[in-house]
């Protein structure tokens, strides 16, 4: 064994360069191969993974009118296990200064303001921070990343957000003067991204900004159906009442089958909120006030994120197995160059009686 080891140790100080770049080679393709297969993978599931971490909803259904009857319609459906909603709420970031409905209804209308009192983005659908955290203290708002842009907007900015009636919306002629029926200052405590903001889109602007559940609470409200005889003025005194600004509310459910029962709760929806329109006062179902179906499901948001990431998954999969060929190739072409350039050693060896394992 003596000679043996003195034969190896001669041999690695003759090939010692040689075999440091095959070496080198290995190291440096394998590490390529496996770097750009895990970020594959890691790309094809990261929606996915956020899906899963956020708590996003298997559906959220806006149903246009919404009552107290309806929500309860809802939240009784076949196969719900848990509901969290939010109402869009007309408002904007002003100093809250009266102005005719017709300034009110010229101004760049981009903005989305929402808020949940009941965890709608802090127990499902929650956003992905980008900085900061959730509005969860008094007075405390979160911006989109878009809405940080497009206005200037960083993490501990205080704003004034104005809230507006809902009924104002529906009754006030261009030449009315209208106020708000509320004007907060806000602290922003964070600016993040939402689950259905991780595709651009180039139709709407996404500026986007949820308030705390106290705000949530104290602007929204949920009014019962008014009386089927209502004339439309007192109709819209029922349904938006004074201090509510609330525009729509919608509904976020997760369901007991997951995405694979949307399909039938939605269903469910049509079929029991039909009985339900020929309730609606006339005077109401005149301006197009009704029960209608507008559903946003996670997993057609899914199915988009991911084809528009198949490019970028393919490409890092093409490149970690043209990686490996490369590595497997040269590093074939090394070790044969060597055998090679190592014929004399082995002849030599085999005269001094080396056995075919002690030569390996």
């Amino acid at each position: 064994m003596g000679a043996t080891g003195w034969l190896i140790r001669r041999f690695m100080r003759r090939r010692w360069v040689a075999l440091s770049a095959l070496a080198l080679i290995v190291a440096l393709g394998g590490t390529g191969a496996f770097v750009a297969a895990g970020a594959a993978d890691r790309s094809a599931s990261a929606y996915g993974r956020y899906l899963a971490r956020a708590d996003v909803s298997d559906v959220v259904i806006n149903p246009s009118l919404f009552t107290s009857e309806i929500d309860r319609l809802i939240r009784d459906l076949p196969g719900v296990r848990s509901v969290t909603t939010d109402a869009l709420l007309v408002a904007s970031i002003d100093d809250g200064a009266p102005r005719t409905r017709a300034e009110f209804d010229a101004e760049p209308d981009a903005l989305q303001v929402r808020g949940s009192a009941d965890g709608r983005y802090s127990a499902m659908d929650r956003p992905v921070l980008d900085e900061g955290r959730l509005p969860t203290g008094p007075s405390e708002v979160l911006v989109s990343a878009d809405l940080a842009a497009a206005r200037g907007i960083a993490v501990g900015d205080v704003v004034p957000l104005s809230f507006w009636s809902g009924g104002d919306e529906l009754l006030a002629e261009p030449d009315d003067v209208v106020s708000p029926v509320g004007v907060e200052r806000v602290t922003v405590v964070g600016i993040a991204t939402l689950a259905d903001e991780v595709l651009p889109d180039d139709l709407y602007p996404r500026e986007r900004l949820i308030v705390s559940p106290d705000m949530a609470a104290r602007y929204d409200c949920l009014p019962d159906l008014p009386p089927y005889d209502a004339t439309f003025e007192a109709a819209v005194a029922q349904a938006a009442p004074a201090g509510c600004a609330t525009s729509y509310r919608y509904y976020a459910l997760e369901l007991e089958g997951g995405p694979g029962a949307v399909a039938a709760t939605l269903d469910a929806f049509l079929r029991e909120s039909a009985p339900l329109n020929p309730e609606v006062p006339p005077e109401m179902a005149a301006h197009g006030a009704g029960y209608y179906l507008v559903a946003t499901t996670t997993a057609d948001e899914r199915d988009r994120v991911e084809r528009s990431m198949q490019p970028t998954v393919t490409a890092l999969g093409v490149l970690a197995a043209a990686a490996a060929a490369v590595t497997v190739a040269v590093s074939a072409l090394a070790v044969a160059r060597e055998l090679q350039r190592s014929e004399d050693d082995q002849r030599t060896w085999w005269r001094l009686g080396l056995s075919a394992r002690q030569r390996w």
